[in-house]
């Protein structure tokens, strides 16, 4: 009944709805009012503006919600702006958001993010990637290892990046990106080094597939000492486990 009732005030009725909601708490009562201004359509989109600065975490991520569904590449500039928010919950929808969009457009806007904010921003803005095990987040995650540096905390973050790669399907951005790690390396930094090659060379046969495959058979005929034993390790796992059983490893 309230459904109907507020269709038929019409596109009237979403100021006040939107009003409700950015000052609501009750979870179902968020959810009712989330579903009725999802149900006005593109009409909706105007209550975005008001629900972005609601003092709820619940709140901002409807708003979230109305951008994914009605805004598009339109939405960006606005995602953009959520990214910074003080909740995890509402950074991680933002971000979802802008992976889902998908275009080259929207891949910029995260990468002015990671380039040109903040060092807490930046590294919420990379753990909250590496948590959406999104096939969309690959080029991202590829971007971050191939303009940042190994060193301090984002040794941490690389070596989070590079497991969160191998647990993606293939994709050639990874898959060559994983190849640079794995020649990478510092002389004045062997056990990182190592790490990271060690980290490079196990998701490269975690993601598996021709192109994978054949990095780490290279690595082992033509890489450097280094590289060839680690790459050998991987290579020699593979080989042992039966046909049947790979795609599981």
């Amino acid at each position: 009944p309230l459904n109907a009732l507020c269709h038929t005030l019409g596109p009237s009725a979403i100021r006040p709805l939107a009003e409700a909601l950015a000052t609501e708490e009750n979870s179902r009562a968020l959810r009712r009012l989330r579903e009725l201004l999802l149900g006005f359509g593109a009409a909706g989109r105007q209550s975005v503006e008001q629900l972005k600065t609601s003092p709820n975490p619940a709140v901002r991520r409807t708003a979230i919600d109305l951008l994914r569904v009605f805004g598009g590449r339109e939405a960006l500039p606005e995602l953009a702006s959520m990214l910074d928010d003080a909740d995890p919950q509402v950074q991680r929808e933002a971000i979802r958001a802008i992976v889902q969009i998908g275009s080259d457009e929207a891949y910029a806007v995260l990468e002015r993010a990671l380039v040109g904010g903040e060092a807490k921003s930046r590294d919420t803005i990379v753990q909250q990637l590496m948590a959406l095990r999104d096939e969309k987040a690959a080029p991202l995650l590829c971007y971050v290892l191939n303009h940042t540096q190994p060193r301090g905390r984002m040794v941490n973050a690389h070596l989070g990046i590079i497991d969160a790669l191998g647990s993606l399907s293939a994709h050639p951005k990874s898959t060559d990106t994983l190849k640079k790690v794995l020649y990478a390396g510092s002389f004045w930094a062997p056990f990182r080094t190592a790490a990271l090659r060690q980290a490079a060379a196990t998701a490269l046969r975690r993601i598996g597939g021709p192109e994978a495959a054949a990095v780490l058979e290279e690595a082992v005929a033509k890489g450097p000492r280094g590289v060839r034993n680690i790459a050998r390790t991987q290579v020699g796992i593979v080989r042992t486990i039966p046909p049947r059983e790979r795609v599981k490893s």
